[in-house]
């Protein structure tokens, strides 16, 4: 009782305290208004006098780039002859994508025309003039608009004006030379996503910053004043209640205009603050009587809590108030947790439901643990006679390349995975089906239907639902129909393996594609140790112990080992998962590296052992060539000697910094002279000779893992063992024990 007594009195002085806190702030707010609004003019002009010198700083960029273009002898030529443009366009179009870089990543489509031959040549490729309008978002009307082609017969660099734009997502430019001595024009439009043109976060959100040409501040002012901080920048006031700022663009016959509301408050005259204090007064003496009757009816849902307990419970509260030793609250918590307790007992008898024995039944089928002369009898004994005759399997996947090449934690895939399911489950579907997850990114579906193209349409349904819901991209993919439940294993194991294409190859294919039976007499050999052994031959840049280690996989199981289809499908598929580890670690995308070898990677189509072992063999030649620089190969003496003291010190806390003071070089340089003489990045090479040196101190076994973590040069342990399992798969404890 005295507890709550309490707890009532310091939530009513925490009322009254919070109450004057709010009117003191109020009162110190009113007071303060007109600084405040000072300070936010200020910060509104500082704004756009930053945005502005921004924002001219890129178009200057997108200016100099459409000169620098017009300059190349690839347009010269265009310009010059008369014959069909699309003869000059290959050159323009390379000079047009290898020039890109002046443009600081603006993100800008490119198009170069003379008007006359009613072409355009892009960095997407050729279009007709009318199209490629069309596809930037331009008004077809603005071919026909003789005051904007050919207007006077000197060089211009001019905003595209808002009555031609169709997307108001970009803003473009025109650039036209004139040459004389041909009396023929270049026009090169230049269209820049506004998210990269103007500032992405502005100083007022109910601000407007935009680029006009004078002609778009509409607005109606009723006084201009100059700015006192910033020369050129002018303040408008406008009769709707808002400031409009202008300043001059340096760059083109343009000016930036930045529209904000008004910076208001509540302006109170003497006479009327005495009324609105006794108006808080007696607002704040009725807030005292509310919040005391309010604190004796919130006792009130405690008393029904007690009262439905006392009716149900063998022991109820009354029984406990005598001796004062157990609170309300501790009896409440007391008895929910008991509650609890049989809540467990009921899921553990959930788990034990029909579906629950259902799905473990299908995945011993699909797995192939289950006696098949058991089958018939738990179909019976489960209800699930329909899928004696067979149906189709079907996989959906919620990892996509994106995926792959980023660093999603399995925990957070696995969070997003029972969103899938939860979902799935919330959709009326109208087939039936048994869905079993296979891993973090792959649910299974067992459908008893053979229609394939009403489970289709159902696995589309389901995607596309999904795909909104979570903005995520899935993919499914669907088998042929299996005849009788006794093929669904050998189905399930075929869709397993062979969707693993999917994360291979750019190129879209069949999944299931008619193929003979296979066998799985023996398994391929390539163990996690000998990928790891791998990667760090490479990394380690040992040339030969990398050749070596890879053509002794490779003729192991290719042809010592007498592998069958399947087998050789998933030794072929894990190697392919090694290039894309070693690729990863250079930050280097499969994608691109497929594309670069494309012929290669079509050759692994085959199932024979001879393409196999010729093109797996080629793709990690070039690898080798790519990734492995030794030191003798650099021959530059401040890139050796940088790397003599390394060698030499990294057994230190070792730092660029460290580096830079010793060499009298800046740590970017010394970056840049690694990366560029002997392909080492400073942090990896620094890491890789501290972890080759801690293995070696641990297979000695004379020392503990603290004290080879401080013999490598780590100050923190838990960095060391962070480190070394990143790069070795296992932590060092470990590693020590198998060793």
């Amino acid at each position: 009782m005295k507890k709550r007594i309490l707890r009532r009195t310091f939530y009513t002085f925490f009322s009254i305290i919070l109450l004057y806190t709010l009117m003191i702030i109020a009162t110190v707010t009113l007071f303060n208004f007109n600084h405040f609004s000072q300070q936010n003019d200020y910060k509104n002009q500082v704004f756009l006098d930053a945005a502005s010198r921004t924002t001219d700083s890129k178009i200057n960029s997108v200016a100099r780039y459409a000169s620098a273009v017009s300059k190349q002898p690839s347009v010269q030529d265009y310009i010059s002859n008369s014959n069909s443009s699309l003869f000059y366009f290959p050159d323009i179009y390379d000079d047009l994508v290898n020039s890109l870089y002046l443009t600081d990543d603006l993100n800008i489509d490119v198009g170069i025309t003379k008007v006359s031959d009613n072409y355009v040549v892009s960095q997407e490729g050729y279009f007709p003039l009318a199209d490629y309008l069309n596809q930037i978002g331009i008004s077809k009307d603005l071919i026909t608009a003789p005051h904007l082609f050919e207007r006077d017969q000197i060089n211009n660099f001019y905003l595209l004006e808002e009555k031609f734009y169709q997307n108001q997502n970009n803003t473009i430019f025109i650039s036209q030379t004139y040459y004389h001595q041909l009396d023929e024009y270049l026009y090169i439009f230049i269209s820049i996503p506004n998210e990269k043109l103007f500032p992405k976060e502005l100083a007022n959100i109910s601000g407007t910053f935009y680029l006009d040409d004078n002609k778009r501040s509409t607005e109606e002012i009723t006084t201009v004043k100059q700015s006192e901080s910033f020369e050129k920048l002018t303040k408008n006031h406008t009769k709707d209640s808002k400031i409009l700022y202008n300043i001059p663009s340096s760059v083109v016959n343009l000016q930036y205009s930045y529209l904000v509301v008004e910076t208001k408050f509540l302006q109170f005259e003497p006479d009327s603050l005495s009324v609105l204090l006794l108006f808080a007064l007696c607002l704040f003496l009725l807030g005292g009587i509310i919040l005391y009757f309010a604190t004796i009816k919130s006792y009130n849902p405690i008393q029904d809590i007690l009262n439905a307990f006392n009716k149900n419970m063998p022991m109820p509260f009354k029984n406990h108030v005598k001796d004062n030793s157990v609170s309300e609250l501790d009896y409440i918590i007391r008895n929910i947790d008991g509650i609890q307790d049989k809540n467990k007992e009921l899921e553990h008898k959930i788990n034990e439901s029909l579906s629950v024995l259902q799905v473990e039944f299908i995945s011993s089928v699909l797995f192939g643990t289950i006696n098949k002369e058991e089958i018939p009898h738990k179909l019976t004994e489960l209800s699930m006679e329909k899928y004696n005759r067979g149906g189709i399997i079907a996989i959906i996947s919620i990892a996509s390349p994106e995926l792959e090449s980023e660093n999603v934690s399995n925990t957070n895939l696995l969070v997003l995975r029972n969103k899938v399911i939860t979902l799935i489950n919330s959709v009326s579907n109208d087939l039936p089906f048994i869905q079993i997850p296979m891993d973090y990114k792959d649910l299974c579906f067992i459908f008893p239907s053979k229609e394939a193209k009403k489970v289709e349409d159902q696995l589309n349904k389901l995607t596309s639902y999904i795909q909104n819901e979570l903005s995520i991209k899935l993919t499914h993919s669907i088998s042929e129909p299996v005849e009788s439940i006794y093929n669904f294993n050998t189905a399930f194991i075929e869709a397993i393996e062979l969707t693993l294409k999917k994360y291979t190859y750019v190129n879209s294919i069949d999944l299931f594609p008619a193929i003979e039976p296979l066998l799985n007499d023996e398994s391929y050999s390539y163990s996690l140790d000998d990928e790891r052994f791998l990667v760090n031959a490479i990394i380690d840049n040992d040339f030969e112990l990398a050749g070596k280690l890879i053509q002794n996989v490779l003729e192991t199981n290719l042809f010592l080992l007498e592998l069958d289809t399947i087998n050789t499908i998933k030794f072929k598929y894990v190697l392919l998962n090694t290039v894309k580890r070693i690729l990863n670690h250079y930050n280097k995308s499969i994608n691109e590296f497929s594309l670069q070898n494309k012929g290669l990677f079509d050759l692994l189509n085959s199932n024979n052992k001879d393409d196999i072992y010729f093109s797996l063999n080629k793709i990690f030649d070039i690898l080798f060539q790519t990734f492995i620089i030794t030191f003798k190969e650099t021959s530059d003496p401040t890139t050796l000697r940088i790397l003599e003291y390394i060698n030499q010190n990294f057994d230190q806390d070792l730092s660029l910094t460290d580096i830079s003071i010793k060499f009298n070089l800046t740590e970017g340089y010394i970056s840049r002279v690694l990366k560029k003489n002997a392909n080492i990045n400073f942090k990896k090479h620094l890491n890789n000779l501290k972890i080759n040196k801690a293995k070696e101190l641990l297979k000695n076994g004379n020392y503990k893992v603290n004290e080879v973590s401080a013999l490598v040069g780590y100050k923190n342990v838990n960095t060391f063992i962070r480190t070394f399992k990143q790069q070795e798969g296992i932590p060092p404890g470990e590693f020590s024990k198998f060793r």
